[in-house]
């Protein structure tokens, strides 16, 4: 268990790590994960599911977006090199309170 940077495309979880990282091995030998966002009392969204490695640098759409949040130089630098992941849910849950929205 552990952060990451995830994001939220096109329907799908998807996050990067070191190549090298415990988190790509445990997800190569056993794919089997859980997420959650949280955002105070106002928002959750929770993902069982399964993490597939996915290859930004193959799907244009996906590398865009990325390019998007982490700027150019980052990607060109050294983030397109990351192994990514996207997590195949079996069961998204969500929770939004908006008496914590200030409505």
């Amino acid at each position: 268990m552990g952060p990451v940077d995830g994001l939220f495309y096109r329907g799908r979880f998807h996050f990067g790590s070191g190549a090298d990282s415990l988190r790509f091995r445990h997800i190569r030998a056993r794919s089997a994960v859980s997420a959650s966002v949280i955002d105070g009392e106002r928002l959750q969204i929770t993902v069982h599911g399964r993490a597939r490695e996915v290859f930004p640098t193959e799907d244009e759409g996906l590398a865009s977006f990325l390019i998007e949040v982490y700027g150019r130089e980052a990607w060109d630098s050294w983030m397109s090199a990351l192994p990514w992941a996207r997590i195949e849910p079996d069961r998204m849950i969500t929770f939004r309170n908006q008496s914590a929205n200030g409505r």
